[in-house]
């Protein structure tokens, strides 16, 4: 089972006053994450003059947060969380991001340490994600994730639809029971096809109009000599 307290991905999902988002975006083969928290000045613990030139490191979860690299894999210390930290107002803003392939995503942390059953499922031509039961990451109010492809979505769980973005809230009244869940056809609807349709047809029109072109011409050189 489990653990509740899973230290290091609770410093993915920060403590109260954060607002916590978490996005996915299914692409053609790969899967991007991106972790985005804002984090209010008043919740940052500041060290005094006295403790920086002592060395003493901040006694808060928040500061190393800010300041040190995560890992997004549960078995690979050495891969980092591309990772860009910025001020709006007395708001940091700290955007974590990672683009995995889709078998790779089963060995991200959030996917293997946030929720009580994960899955991402290629079968019969279809592509399964899933995430319910607990959420053990709530670190704050509540935690936003938005869900977005150009896949064609066959069934989905989602609280709100917009754009082609899923969206789900997690607050107290539901992180004991977690539901979404999304089932996608396995193939990108891009509208490319169509465009290559398009781009062939005009192609055939050219070649055959200078066919005729060059027919016609021949004809009329033809005619010349008699």
């Amino acid at each position: 089972m489990k653990k509740k307290v899973l230290l290091l991905t609770a410093s993915l999902f920060l403590l109260t006053g954060c607002t916590n988002v978490y996005n996915i975006t299914i692409n053609d083969n790969t899967i991007s994450e991106e972790i985005i928290s804002v984090i209010p000045d008043t919740d940052i613990i500041p060290r005094t003059q006295q403790e920086i030139a002592d060395g003493i490191e901040a006694d808060d979860q928040i500061t190393p947060f800010i300041k040190e690299n995560q890992n997004p894999f549960i078995d690979n210390d050495k891969i980092k969380y591309k990772k860009t930290v910025s001020k709006s107002g007395n708001n940091t803003i700290v955007r974590l991001s990672y683009d995995y392939d889709i078998d790779s995503f089963k060995h991200s942390r959030v996917y293997n340490e946030c929720f009580e059953k994960s899955v991402v499922k290629r079968e019969n031509g279809y592509l399964r994600l899933g995430f319910v039961g607990e959420f053990y990451c709530l670190r704050g109010d509540s935690i936003t994730i938005n869900i977005k492809t150009n896949r064609k979505v066959l069934n989905d769980t989602a609280d709100d639809v917009e754009n082609n973005v899923y969206k789900w809230t997690i607050n107290d009244s539901n992180q004991d029971k977690v539901n979404i869940q999304m089932i996608l056809d396995d193939k990108v609807d891009t509208g490319s096809s169509n465009g290559y349709t398009l781009i062939l047809v005009v192609v055939l029109i050219i070649f055959i109009g200078i066919e005729l072109y060059f027919i016609f011409h021949k004809k009329e050189r033809k005619k010349k000599w008699f």
